[in-house]
């Protein structure tokens, strides 16, 4: 082979290093170019500043769902709404007549009032039984409110309840009996008893001025 050609022995040994002497092969070292410290700073406050736009638009998001969530919530509890006022789980145990009912009252919380007697305060129904003296009652109302107590008996079993507080203010009444709205609930949908016992005959109209029918919630 013949000699390589200057230009290549240059190219092949790197730069040669004045002083060391003719034709000696100096190393290249190549050092990492270090960042320059205001360019670090910059661009982590540039993403800081990223990551907080990004959080703020969430969470503006995350409050307009919410909005809208109230707001068909809120839509809903009045369509179902029969009375306003808060509902409680109202699990009846037992009939006493056709307006008085037994039950566990849960209020939340881990909270529940065991064996509560409710006297429905937004209908009256016949007695079934002239023990109370009070009450001028006569033989034929007490057939009607042995059908009253009979009928509600049988409705009542496998449903699910709510209690409303009564409207008027008063939480129970002379015998100490726990004065509310029972309303049945059936998923979405409500209907106050009331309702339920007046449409098939088991509700006195001739009643005193504090019960007062439900209202309706599209009539309001």
């Amino acid at each position: 082979m013949g000699e390589t050609p200057p230009a290549r022995q240059q190219l092949l040994s790197g730069p040669q290093q004045r002083g060391c002497g003719a034709g000696t092969p100096t190393p290249v070292f190549v050092h990492p170019t270090r960042p320059d410290m205001k360019s670090q700073i910059s661009d982590a406050v540039k993403s800081a500043a990223v990551l907080v736009v990004l959080a703020a638009v969430a969470w503006g998001w995350q409050q307009v769902g919410k909005a809208d969530t109230d707001a068909v919530d809120a839509l809903l509890a009045i369509q179902h709404a029969d009375w306003p006022g808060n509902r409680y789980a109202f699990r009846i145990t037992n009939v006493v007549d056709g307006d008085t009912i037994d039950g566990d009252l849960t209020l939340g919380w881990g909270v529940t009032l065991t064996n509560q007697r409710v006297r429905c305060s937004d209908f009256d129904a016949w007695e079934k039984s002239k023990r109370r003296s009070s009450v001028a009652v006569t033989d034929a109302e007490v057939v009607r409110g042995k059908a009253a107590t009979e009928f509600l008996t049988a409705f009542v079993k496998g449903k699910s309840f709510m209690l409303s507080p009564d409207t008027a203010g008063q939480d129970r009444d002379n015998y100490g009996r726990i004065l509310g709205r029972v309303l049945l609930q059936d998923g979405d949908d409500v209907a106050p008893l009331a309702d339920i016992m007046r449409r098939n005959g088991h509700v006195r109209e001739e009643t005193n001025a504090r019960i007062k029918p439900t209202p309706d919630p599209l009539n309001r």
